[in-house]
């Protein structure tokens, strides 16, 4: 091949022998090693895209995770429970009584979340006496919170069985979710005075605050009278145990139980003031 710098006539090499120019070949034909250095970078191009692109949508989550939040099937069943239980405890509030005569088993749910609400702030409410009386020392968490807590959800419980247990004695026909669907609903205003005692209370207004947790225990010992004489207990000729015996029976266990939340509290607080002093 003639070199068309200087002319002289050369082999196949790439560079010229007597001027060192390339040759036409190695202008028009790139080695393969260039060819390879393009391939890499364009390798590493599409890499820095995917770790771009990547990037992104990993800020895009880290921006939105309440929308990601919301994709997720059990958050939207507690949100959906959640308003039809609000739905529920305003018109259960307004008329309990009515309300609970149309109630059906699928309500079962809403009774089982009324009656953890009322344990809830029961304790809520203890532990709001024990730290005020406690002069900034604390309150134990066990006495003040966990037994109250305990105490109620307990008393909350016998009161459905009582309920249940006296259908079941004069053998009238009654499902259990339907009994705790009615008992649960006439409990929604003793929620509602519970946690206005709870608001009061952190206002210091104490004595108001006290009347309407004595009212809201008074609420629950009433629904379950009330749950009973709606099934037609009184009605039964072939009763083992008179009626009469038995809500007395039934009403001196409930009010044991209530006596028992309220002097759990008591001791308590007394036993707060008792520490903050010593």
């Amino acid at each position: 091949m003639r070199c068309e710098n200087c002319g002289y006539e050369n082999g196949q090499g790439a560079y010229c022998a007597e001027c060192g120019a390339a040759s036409r070949r190695r202008i028009t034909n790139p080695s393969h090693a260039d060819s390879n250095e393009e391939a890499r970078f364009s390798t590493q191009d599409g890499y820095r895209d995917s770790v771009t692109r990547g990037g992104q949508v990993a800020a895009e989550g880290r921006a939105n995770p309440l929308q990601s939040l919301g994709q997720n099937e059990r958050v939207q069943q507690a949100a959906e429970v959640s308003r039809q239980y609000l739905s529920f405890f305003v018109k259960a509030l307004i008329r309990p009584y009515q309300t609970m005569r149309n109630v059906q088993p699928a309500h079962a749910l809403h009774s089982y979340i009324t009656m953890s609400l009322i344990s809830i702030l029961t304790a809520l409410f203890s532990m709001l006496v024990l730290n005020r009386v406690s002069f900034g020392y604390g309150a134990s968490f066990m006495s003040g919170f966990m037994k109250p807590l305990l105490f109620t959800g307990i008393t909350l419980l016998v009161g459905l069985a009582i309920v249940y247990g006296m259908t079941k004695l004069y053998r009238t026909k009654a499902d259990f979710k339907q009994v705790a669907a009615g008992y649960g609903t006439l409990l929604i205003p003793s929620v509602a005075s519970i946690l206005l005692a709870n608001l009061l209370f952190m206002v210091h207004l104490t004595t108001l605050s006290l009347v309407l947790m004595g009212i809201a225990f008074l609420i629950a010992f009433v629904a379950v009278n009330i749950s009973i004489f709606t099934y037609p207990v009184l009605q039964k000729n072939h009763q083992t145990v008179d009626v009469t015996y038995a809500l007395i029976i039934a009403n001196l266990i409930l009010f044991y139980l209530i006596y028992k939340i309220v002097s759990s509290i008591v001791m308590s607080v007394l036993g707060g003031m008792m520490a903050s002093f010593l």
